[in-house]
């Protein structure tokens, strides 16, 4: 049983190396020192900004906000379901700590801005974002440099890349079949049906020739048969019926200012209608009225997202 987990969880590793089919080159990023909304805008006149170049030291002080601008086209071959937005180096130095909660450990993180309206949050665990149709992208990242001491950060670089969706989901499968057989007793009687739809996703998989055209047939069709088992297990009588929503639980004031709690729920809230575009089965709950008030003051595009969304029954306020 934990061979197999052990097998799941390094194997979920071994296919995140595949994610990606194409990537663009990286855009030419210019920063804009000053807090202004102006910024946003894609008539914006940045040609005085100095450009962000990839591969140099991120030198920005801590607790300021900086506008990094840039333009990206999606290649006419590339689906438009498939293509997304990569953040390389954002936020992901120094090393991830075990411990995670702590005013200095607050990294950079800001909203992405498409066309001039707010479009997806950015962290180092949100730094890949599907786009829409496009094909031509004006982008605008308003980044809060946090209070984490750097050792060494590398400038961010902003590509697109082509995802393969096959290795994509699978990974998912995995993880979450992984996560789910850690968490079971070794006598729990959903043990077995889920060992055997894991064996069978496993062994799907094409392993003589990695990267190559099989190995991605093989993985679209390992996700199809992990979907396709885990559809037909049948729940156990006694078994209660989950109802999952997400949720980002956020403090109006406690490890960063006021102000940025205004922006942290803004670019929350903005990522997870982002995820209610993508995936129609997605639900969210929200609470705190002061943030409400906020976001709609500060990001009102995002706030009458939220209402649709609340009138439709996908967004639950708490």
């Amino acid at each position: 049983m934990e061979l197999l987990v052990e097998r799941l969880a390094r194997r979920g590793l071994e296919l995140e190396r595949w994610f990606e089919l194409e990537r663009s080159e990286p855009a030419e990023v210019r920063v804009v020192r000053e807090d202004s909304l102006a910024a946003r805008l894609p008539d914006y006149d940045d040609s005085q900004a100095p450009v962000l170049r990839p591969g140099g030291d991120w030198r920005e002080p801590l607790n300021t906000t900086v506008w990094l601008r840039f333009r990206l086209c999606r290649p006419a071959s590339w689906p438009v379901q498939d293509t997304a937005l990569v953040a390389e180096r954002f936020g992901t130095y120094p090393l991830e700590p075990a411990f995670r909660i702590g005013r200095e450990l607050q990294r950079i993180q800001g909203m992405l801005y498409l066309d001039g309206k707010p479009y997806h949050g950015l962290d180092q665990f949100h730094r890949l974002i599907y786009l829409p149709e496009g094909p031509e992208y004006q982008l605008a990242a308003s980044v809060w440099t946090g209070f984490a001491s750097l050792e060494w950060q590398p400038n961010p670089v902003f590509r697109l890349v082509r995802i393969d969706p096959g290795a994509n989901q699978l990974a998912h499968d995995l993880r979450i079949l992984a996560d789910a057989l850690k968490r079971l007793d070794a006598d729990d009687p959903a043990r077995p049906a889920l060992e055997e739809v894991a064996e069978a996703g496993l062994q799907e998989i094409d392993w003589t020739c990695p990267g190559g055209a099989c190995f991605r047939h093989s993985l679209t069709r390992a996700h199809q048969k992990v979907e396709r088992c885990l559809a037909a297990l049948e729940p156990a009588p006694y078994e209660p019926t989950l109802v999952a929503a997400g949720h980002a639980h956020i403090d109006c004031a406690w490890l960063w200012p006021l102000a940025q709690t205004r922006e942290k729920a803004g670019r929350t809230w903005t990522t997870a209608l982002r995820l209610m575009e993508r995936y129609p089965e997605y639900r969210f709950l929200a609470s705190t009225p002061l943030q409400y008030e906020m976001v709609r003051q500060s990001f009102p595009e995002s706030f009458e997202g939220i209402r649709q969304r609340v009138q439709e029954g996908r967004w639950e306020t708490a």
